[in-house]
This record gives C-alpha cells, sequence and structure tokens, in this order.
C-alpha cells in the first residue's frame, strides 16, 4: 500500500493536469471525463480493500496450520470455528475488493446511468 501511495505521489502531476480540464460532456477528450473519475474511485476502493484483506488471509492460513500441528484436542472446535468466521468474513471483502477492483468500469457506468435517471426523474438541473 505504501508503493502504491508512492506511486500516487510520483504521477500526481500528470492526474492534476487531467483532471483540471473537466468537462461534463461524455465525450470529451481534453480532459478526464467524471464517468472516469467514478471509475478510478471504484478501482482505489476495490484495491484498497484487497490490500487490507491480503495479511488477513495469511493470518487465517498460520492460524489453520497452527491449530492442526498443536495436537491440542480441548479448545480445537472452538478455535476453528473462529478461525472459519474470520475466513469467511476476509473472504466475502476480498471478493468485493476484487469485483470493485475488475468491474470499476461497469460499477461507473451503471452508477452514470442510475444518476442520470434521477435527474431525469426528478427534473434536475
Amino acid at each position: 500500500m505504501f508503493s502504491f501511495a508512492l506511486a500516487l505521489i510520483a504521477f500526481s502531476d500528470k492526474f492534476a493536469n487531467r483532471m483540471t480540464d473537466l468537462n461534463e460532456k461524455e465525450d470529451s477528450h481534453q480532459g478526464m471525463a467524471f464517468k472516469d473519475l467514478q471509475s478510478i474511485a471504484f478501482s482505489v476502493v476495490g484495491l484498497v480493500l484487497l490490500l487490507l484483506s491480503l495479511p488477513k488471509v495469511a493470518q487465517i492460513g498460520w492460524n489453520i496450520y497452527a491449530v492442526k500441528s498443536a495436537g491440542d484436542e480441548r479448545n480445537v472446535a472452538e478455535i476453528v470455528r473462529n478461525t472459519w468466521s474470520f475466513a469467511l468474513a476476509t473472504g466475502i471483502q476480498f471478493i468485493i475488493g476484487f469485483v470493485l477492483f475488475i468491474g470499476a468500469e461497469l460499477f461507473s457506468t451503471l452508477w452514470h446511468k442510475a444518476i442520470l435517471r434521477l435527474k431525469h426523474e426528478r427534473n434536475i438541473t
């Protein structure tokens, strides 16, 4: 995550130059359209969720290995149950992050269409 932050800082001037030429038209070629910014936002959120879940995945693997190698059968059932519930939550976080990161363009398009439809229904300019 630290290297991602450094990359954002290193390329911030290019992002800033493209974002200052924002145009609300969909087919704008000079600057970044709002739809593109939404796509970047979905990708960043997905990447953050993915990166936050990776250490948890490693911890789950270590927990399962430690429980199986310990050989103590007294508390194994409860520890395994807690580990699997944590694994389920982490798996859901990982899947949501992956879907947001990979499907950012689709979610951006859906979001943009929903906003346009809402504006049209409510006659908002």
